[in-house]
């Protein structure tokens, strides 16, 4: 309870004082130039006071000019990385990851105006044979064992002074919050290991197309979204079984049945902001897919009960803004769901009583209403402290529905680098309400030379009962050692 009230009363002193701020006389030039459009994670530089940058945005330096003789314009580069994750905790098969990563780049300058990327990745796990592929269900070998994909494919271009045109596989941020997705609409995440995955590898690239207009102190982005994929999560038997709760005997559930990929059934999203001096504000509407499935009944039947995961759509408006105030950055965003399905808790007392399966109800239509706020801190050097409040609360709640009226969760980050920016010291902390389920990670990274590193940290996840939702994951603790080679 005492968390619950911390939560909720850093939320409302924080959005007043940020739209108190906002609304002032604030017509003057920019003293920080923050961009326009998306804001992505990136490591903090001692140099920069606040380190969000645009994702579309290349440095130029001496390492990332044209490495091509033959194909003047063209760079590539990327990286190897070598990852073990041991969960000291499991009865067995506790070396949950040996897995080779390769990830490959490509930039190609066509003009002073056009620019086309294309970036893929590969990787093979280990750690199933070594434990013995016999251990592990198809369905985990099929989603983890091995991969070779696409990660960005577009072509980015101005049309004139004041419009540009993205399109392609990619990834473009509406939000401002950099751990909760709220107004984050287009991009769905990587949700197969809870705490262990960074911002910037959770975001899932998709086939959109992004139309974005720059004059002066307003700025639009229009995308229209026609691929859907849904979040990646895990499946029957891996660490992470995103339906862990639902393995007993009698349930089954299929495999997922995704939106189709076209224009015909494509989402859209609109973003209008207005920069002021020290930051700005945006106002953001969607028609979107849910980035999380919802079950229906696909058949019952002296088997058992067959659920089939699904995908609909659900609108969204929402008001997004951050403000900064010498070394302290603040950042709100709040969103208004309209008719989003969510699952309800009676379904196995309607399926015994007899009713049919064709007016069985598993989810409800609603609306929700999803605020949060934080605080970034830079005024130590070195040392960067992020720190956001999420309240999710739904409007029409009936005692039917699977979740609480009210959901809190809480993000901690404070990251510290010393020996010249080559020893870098995270510490990582997600709070979930009602459960009671806590997860924190503590990492190391040292550069060892120009382009090598290696990473090393523990994470430890704890809940209190099933209310959480990562009640299933208690026992899922564990160590984990990366090296990585950039080129």
């Amino acid at each position: 309870m005492v968390q619950k009230i911390l939560i909720v009363f850093f939320i409302i002193i924080s959005q007043l004082y940020l739209l108190s701020n906002t609304f002032a006389d604030n017509t003057g030039p920019l003293d920080n130039q923050f961009s326009h459009q998306d804001f992505t994670d990136s490591d903090f530089d001692e140099g920069d006071t606040f380190p969000e940058i645009d994702s579309d945005i290349k440095l130029k330096t001496a390492d990332n000019q044209d490495k091509s003789k033959f194909l003047p314009g063209l760079s590539i580069n990327g990286f190897l990385k070598f990852e073990t994750e041991y969960g000291y905790e499991r009865s067995s098969k506790k070396l949950s990851k040996a897995r080779i990563n390769l990830f490959l780049e490509s930039n190609y300058k066509i003009d002073n105006n056009w620019t086309f990327k294309l970036s893929g990745n590969g990787y093979y796990d280990f750690a199933y044979r070594i434990e013995s592929r016999k251990k592990f269900a198809r369905e985990t070998l099929d989603d983890n064992e091995y991969d070779i994909s696409f990660k960005e494919l577009y072509i980015d271009g101005k049309l004139n002074a004041h419009y540009s045109i993205k399109a392609g596989k990619q990834v473009i941020v509406f939000g401002e919050s950099d751990y909760a997705r709220v107004l984050d609409i287009a991009n769905p995440r990587d949700l197969t290991q809870p705490g262990l995955i960074s911002i910037e590898d959770a975001r899932i690239p998709v086939n959109l197309i992004r139309f974005s207009g720059n004059f002066d102190q307003y700025n639009f982005d229009f995308v229209n979204i026609y691929e859907h994929p849904g979040s990646r999560i895990s499946g029957k038997g891996s660490d992470f079984d995103y339906y862990a709760g639902l393995r007993d005997p009698g349930i089954f559930i299929l495999s997922e049945d995704k939106p189709e990929s076209g224009f015909m059934s494509s989402g859209l999203g609109f973003k209008i902001t207005k920069i002021f001096n020290g930051g700005d504000i945006s106002l953001v509407a969607a028609d979107s897919y849910n980035d999380q499935p919802y079950l229906t009944i696909n058949d019952i039947n002296g088997s058992g009960i067959f659920l089939k995961p699904r995908y609909d759509k659900y609108k969204t408006y929402g008001i997004s803004g951050n403000l900064a105030k010498g070394s302290t950055l603040f950042k709100f965003e709040t969103g208004f769901q309209h008719n989003i399905k969510l699952m309800r808790n009676d379904i196995l007392t309607q399926i015994k009583s007899g009713i049919s399966k064709s007016l069985i109800n598993t989810t409800m239509e609603t609306n929700r209403l999803d605020i949060v706020t934080g605080i970034e801190y830079t005024g130590v050097t070195d040392l960067r402290i992020n720190v956001e409040a999420q309240v999710i609360h739904i409007l029409d709640y009936q005692t039917c529905l699977n979740d609480d009226k009210n959901i809190y969760r809480a993000y901690l980050q404070a990251t510290y680098n010393m020996l010249n920016n080559t020893l870098k010291f995270d510490a990582f902390w997600v709070y979930f309400y009602p459960g009671n389920g806590n997860i924190l990670r503590l990492k190391t990274n040292y550069d060892l030379s120009d382009g090598l590193s290696i990473e090393a940290g523990v994470i430890f996840y704890n809940s209190q009962n099933t209310a959480s939702p990562i009640y299933y994951y208690n026992n899922q603790d564990r160590i984990f050692f990366n090296m990585k080679y950039s080129f």
